[in-house]
């Protein structure tokens, strides 16, 4: 079984391979895990030809997958500001903020 969980939108956000595994599992019971994602057998991949600056996005509606091509720029730009703001919550956490 795998195990994903998604966002508001409807994208996959996580993916967990091995979620009952004794020693690399998630030590959750199925009925837990389904309380806040999905357990399928098999995800789909991306076999279209893949134009260049985009990302496939995997997206689960709840009884089925699709995918959205998203841009690459708009994705680093937005991982870039999400590390802005993570350096800043550990710099507060730590007391190390200027």
């Amino acid at each position: 079984m795998i195990y994903f969980e998604t966002n508001s939108e409807q994208m996959v956000t996580s993916i967990h391979y091995m979620p009952f595994d004794p020693e690399y599992g998630m030590g959750k019971t199925e009925e837990e895990l389904q309380a806040s994602g999905y357990l399928v057998g098999s995800l789909p991949e991306y076999t279209e030809i893949l134009p260049e600056g985009k990302i496939p996005r995997l997206y689960y509606d709840g009884s089925e997958f699709s995918w959205q091509l998203e841009d690459a720029a708009t994705r680093i730009e937005d991982l870039e500001q999400r590390i802005v703001e993570l350096e800043a919550l550990n710099a507060a956490y730590l007391g190390t903020e200027e």
